[in-house]
């Protein structure tokens, strides 16, 4: 059994990331454990290793990005 470090730490931040690209390109309808992980090219099982369902991982992306704006103000 493997101990350590995961080999990519920053995974489930570019799963965000392109969560927010293929809603903001292609609709919140258009999103797929599919298309976001294609997006972040990450394996297809990143995505439901990290996000139990894609409401989850919604959810999850608009708090990242309501996150980032609320030091502006």
């Amino acid at each position: 059994m493997r101990k350590g470090k995961p080999n990519d730490p920053e995974r489930r931040t570019r799963i965000l990331r392109a969560a927010l690209e293929v809603i903001a390109s292609e609709g919140v309808h258009a999103a797929s454990y599919r298309r976001i992980a294609a997006q972040a090219g990450v394996p297809l099982g990143s995505t439901t290793y990290y996000f139990s369902d894609l409401e989850t991982l919604t959810v999850s992306a608009f708090e990242t990005l309501r996150d980032g704006f609320e030091p502006r103000y």
